[in-house]
């Protein structure tokens, strides 16, 4: 929990991560709990397994949000580490989607510090992980990846009756294609991320300025613009306004909804 406190207050605040609030001992057994935003949607693992479609434009609504949110953290120099629907959150409108549970973070001194110890989830570990290789940003590249994977095929990525199958299949990146009713930009935006060599995976400063996703990005900021404005608060955005590159200032409140879908 003391991992997590100091990642948290180094994260500081993003509209698309699960809100800090604090964070006190149990005076009975000293337990140290954490206060935490409330996400009234559930999390995105769950609204996986019900649904039987989403579309791509909603896919893409969640992912640029949580694009977002990993672009933020790793703008701190904090690695994520075990990015999974389970660890993503959804507002009690299922538009706004927010990133959670920063308990194996890692947070990294320099630019290109390695981290070592291999912590995550099986589906989600990149080869270099698997592979016991020293790992840095782009392992929570590959791990964003695969859950973009899993919200177009409601499937993980690499499927497999036990660990060394699955193992096998993430070290050779053997996984079926998508569904034929994604776009080929969409297919072209994860196979990107699902690149075997680290060193051939996209940034999130990359991503944010591959036109597909910029079109998605201006989609999300117009219509968190309009929400704003309509709440009688003109001239703010939530998501503030797109730099070069398509760097994005965060703000403390989320308004806006996504498309409907």
């Amino acid at each position: 929990a003391e991992n997590e406190v100091a990642v948290l207050t180094r994260a500081g605040s993003h509209p698309n991560l699960v809100e800090f609030r604090g964070w006190y001992r149990d005076p009975r057994d000293g337990v140290m709990c954490l206060v935490m935003g409330y996400c009234g949607g559930g999390t995105l693992a769950q609204l996986i397994k019900r649904a039987s479609y989403f579309p791509e434009d909603l896919v893409m609504f969640w992912f640029v949000q949580l694009l977002l949110a990993l672009h933020h953290l790793h703008g701190r120099k904090i690695m994520h580490r075990d990015l999974k629907p389970d660890n993503i959150f959804l507002a009690g409108n299922r538009r706004v989607i927010k990133l959670g549970d920063l308990g194996v973070a890692k947070q990294l001194e320099g630019t290109f510090e390695l981290a070592i110890t291999c912590l995550g989830t099986p589906y989600y570990m990149s080869p270099e992980c698997l592979a016991s290789r020293p790992y840095t940003y782009a392992s929570d590249i590959w791990s964003l990846g695969c859950v973009l994977y899993e919200m177009a095929a409601r499937r993980t990525a690499f499927e497999a009756l036990g660990l060394p199958q699955l193992m096998f299949k993430i070290l050779r990146v053997a996984y079926d294609p998508l569904p034929t009713q994604f776009s080929r930009p969409f297919q072209q935006l994860v196979n990107s991320m699902l690149r075997a060599d680290p060193e051939d995976r996209p940034t999130t400063q990359d991503l944010l300025s591959q036109p597909f996703v910029r079109r998605h990005l201006k989609r999300l900021l117009d219509i968190s613009a309009r929400k704003v404005a309509t709440a009688g608060q003109p001239g703010v955005c939530v998501w503030g306004g797109g730099g070069e590159g398509g760097a994005i200032q965060g703000g403390n409140q989320v308004v806006g909804k996504g498309p409907a879908g």
